[in-house]
């Protein structure tokens, strides 16, 4: 009965090195692919606004900031950038 309502899909990650950071990072992509979330709305506006406050942080982790969300984040296709961003904020969070 539950099948008729949960679909099931396999999702395979392969990590190249092996730390927490890249694991949340992995994680974080097969959590949005698997719940469908659109990001370009609420998740979006709730990190831009935490990036305006980033002013309060300590030195070190503005430069962390910096790098992963913005410097890092500019390699990649303006159509991946949202899901990098997500991705990005769960390996900062690890």
């Amino acid at each position: 009965m539950l099948k008729n309502f949960f679909k099931a899909n396999q999702h395979k990650i392969i990590l190249r090195k092996k730390d927490k950071g890249t694991l949340m990072h992995e994680l974080a992509h097969a959590l949005e692919k698997e719940s469908g979330v659109n990001l370009e709305s609420a998740f979006k506006k709730a990190l831009t606004a935490d990036l305006k406050r980033q002013d309060q942080a300590q030195t070190n982790l503005k430069l962390a900031i910096k790098k992963i969300l913005f410097d890092d984040l500019n390699l990649y296709p303006d159509s991946q950038k949202t899901s990098e961003l997500l991705a990005r904020f769960y390996q900062l969070l690890a």
